[in-house]
């Protein structure tokens, strides 16, 4: 997730969250996080685009990413 959040800097937000930081328990159970990994990716309104448990890798986030970048 580095790469990606290197690639997409000043285009979008990489925010990785500590699931056992007492902080991060409101972000879970808003975003509906289950497990971890977790790629929760929100449109640039804070809308959920997509919540896939797992990683499906570097190319489906990527190409994800690109559609969101690309709404206006």
């Amino acid at each position: 997730m580095s790469a990606i959040a290197q690639q997409y800097q000043g285009k979008a937000k990489v925010i990785h969250i500590n699931i056992d930081d007492p902080a991060a328990q409101a972000f879970l159970k808003q975003y509906n996080v289950r497990g971890t990994p977790t790629i929760v990716l929100l449109d640039r309104h804070g809308h959920v685009a997509s919540n896939v448990p797992g990683f499906p890798g570097e190319q489906p986030v990527t190409q994800a990413l690109n559609t969101l970048v690309a709404q206006p």
